[in-house]
Formats: structure tokens, C-alpha cells, sequence
């Protein structure tokens, strides 16, 4: 891939880089993933590995354990996600992303009130839009376990406010829709995902 090969670039012209290790794990968790939680086999080893190794070359590289926890999480190690989480804390007390990563596990751990909590606490520091995108995603998965209809809808709509041309954002909507029964509605959202991005 062209990411693949710019971060071969970046090792060539400085084989320390622990920034490109990063990247390459994040890379070899990504391509790795099938759907949901399925990944071809290796892949979450291989990315661990290079993690790793990004961590030996720099232990204080923020990105180094955002990317652990993403990892762990993929890899069900929940353990070793929240190390990660608490280093990235460590180094960045402060930073939105660190609520963000804290409400990733809680998500994972059936914790709906800390996902709230920390998902609250992240918007409340940011007007990052990718940021805001995953707070408000982690609490309409809470609501909708919840089967509080209401406010997952208000945290799609939030979604497509923050990202309006995002075509996975609308095919989320266009879903809820159906799903609640308003057909009209989840046609004209869905034909504008459509627009956007062919899905097939």
C-alpha cells in the first residue's frame, strides 16, 4: 500500500523511528482486520511487534500507546489495554484522546457509565471532529444497548453534523431508520451514503 511504502521510506531514512513502528503496527492491524473482531491470522502479532519495538525505541511516544490500546482491545486483552491507557495518561493527563481511549475499554468491559463519563469528558476538551465522531459513536452504542432511542438518534445526528459528507455515518443512520420503522426517511439517507461512497 502507499502507507506501507511511505513508512518503509521513512525507517530507510531513519531506521529508529518509532513514530514509523507505530505506523506500522497501526498498518498490519488495519489491513489485518476482516470485520468486526475477525482478523487474518498474524496480524494482531505482527502489529504487536512492531509496537514493541516503536515502545523500546521511545517508552514516552503518546502514539505509540494510543495504538496499544486499539490493539489490545482488537486482541480482547483488556489488561494490556488499560496499561496502555494509563502510560498515554501518564504523558498526557489532559489530552481528549486519553478519554477516548479510557471509554474504548469501557465500551468493551460493559461499563455504560464510564463510557458516558469519559466520552463527556472528551468532548468537553475538543473541538477535534474525529474526536467528537467517537465520543458521540461509543454513546449511541451505550443508548442503544440501553434502548434509548432517543438520544442514540441525537448522537448520529451529532455525527452527521460534525462529518455531514461521510458516508458511513449516513448508512448508520439510514439503519436506525429502518430499524425504528420511519422507511422514508432511512431511503433518503441511504441514497445519500450511496452518493458518496458505492459500498458494494
Amino acid at each position: 500500500t502507499k502507507a506501507g511504502l511511505l513508512l518503509e521510506r521513512m525507517l530507510e531514512s531513519n531506521p529508529n523511528s518509532a513514530l514509523a513502528y507505530v505506523g506500522l503496527s497501526r498498518l498490519a492491524r488495519k489491513e489485518g482486520r476482516i470485520i468486526g473482531k475477525e482478523y487474518k491470522p498474524g496480524s494482531l502479532e505482527k502489529s504487536r511487534e512492531f509496537l514493541l519495538k516503536a515502545i523500546r525505541i521511545d517508552p514516552t511516544l503518546y502514539d505509540a500507546y494510543r495504538q496499544g490500546v486499539y490493539l489490545y482491545v482488537a486482541s480482547d486483552n483488556l489488561q494490556e489495554a488499560k496499561k496502555s491507557a494509563n502510560k498515554a495518561q501518564e504523558i498526557s493527563p489532559n489530552d481528549p484522546e486519553t478519554d477516548i481511549l479510557f471509554a474504548d475499554i469501557a465500551l468493551a468491559e460493559g461499563d455504560d457509565d464510564a463510557v458516558i463519563r469519559r466520552s463527556n469528558s472528551a468532548i468537553s476538551k475538543t473541538s477535534d471532529t474525529h474526536i467528537l465522531h467517537d465520543a458521540y459513536f461509543f454513546m449511541s452504542k451505550v443508548y442503544k444497548k440501553q434502548k434509548k432511542y432517543g438520544l442514540v438518534e441525537e448522537m448520529y445526528l451529532k455525527t452527521i453534523e460534525i462529518m455531514p459528507n461521510d458516508a458511513w455515518n449516513l448508512d448508520s443512520y439510514a439503519a436506525f431508520l429502518y430499524n425504528r420503522g420511519r422507511y422514508d426517511e432511512a431511503i433518503r439517507y441511504g441514497e445519500k451514503a450511496l452518493s458518496i461512497m458505492n459500498f458494494y
